[in-house]
């Protein structure tokens, strides 16, 4: 075993999918209503790590066993308010998988793989993300008050550590620097 425990095959920044969303359209109640997620079945298809219903809700037995079996589950969650400037994220997960939305603003939103490869997306209201683990991620807001809205395949305990799938950017670079190693 190794000093870091690092995956069998690591997600790269290229699995990442990008989403549009559609409207805002008045509803029937005279509210607004906004699709967050809008892929005809053939663009599903075609997005090789798409999440569906069963690989969102699919998670790795090596890495549950690290963490805690209670950790699958579905967790919505917003970020409102953000000042501009302001950092957040700087952490990669091992088990959760993330749906990435705007909701106000605009929030510069920075990936980077186990290989090293660099992404970045401007999320707004307009669009939105779908992220797999082992991705490094940062975000930067650009306007004042920008929000996210979040749809994780993990629960959240704040007062059990094992519920907890949030890792710093140093063991992030331990991983990256020992999968770099072992996959030349």
């Amino acid at each position: 075993m190794t000093a870091v425990a690092v995956p069998v095959r690591a997600p790269t920044v290229h699995d990442i999918t990008e989403f549009e969303t559609a409207g805002p359209w008045p509803s029937k109640s005279g509210g607004e209503l906004c699709v967050l997620t809008h892929l005809s079945g053939d663009s599903v298809m075609g997005i090789p790590l798409m999440p569906t219903a069963s690989s969102f809700f699919h998670y790795d037995s090596d890495e549950l066993d690290r963490s805690s079996r209670q950790l699958p589950g579905l967790r919505k969650y917003t970020v409102r308010g953000i000042p501009t400037g302001r950092v957040g994220g700087t952490e990669f997960h091992r088990v959760r998988q993330e749906m990435v939305f705007g909701l106000e603003g605009r929030v510069r939103w920075q990936c980077e793989d186990l290989f090293g490869e660099k992404r970045e997306w401007v999320i707004t209201p307009d669009n939105g993300i779908w992220m797999p683990p082992f991705i490094l991620h940062t975000y930067h807001a650009l306007e004042p008050g920008s929000g996210l809205l979040v749809i994780a395949n993990t629960r959240f305990d704040i007062a059990d550590p094992k519920m907890r799938d949030s890792y710093p950017r140093e063991e992030f670079q331990a991983l990256q620097a020992e999968y770099q190693e072992n996959h030349r």
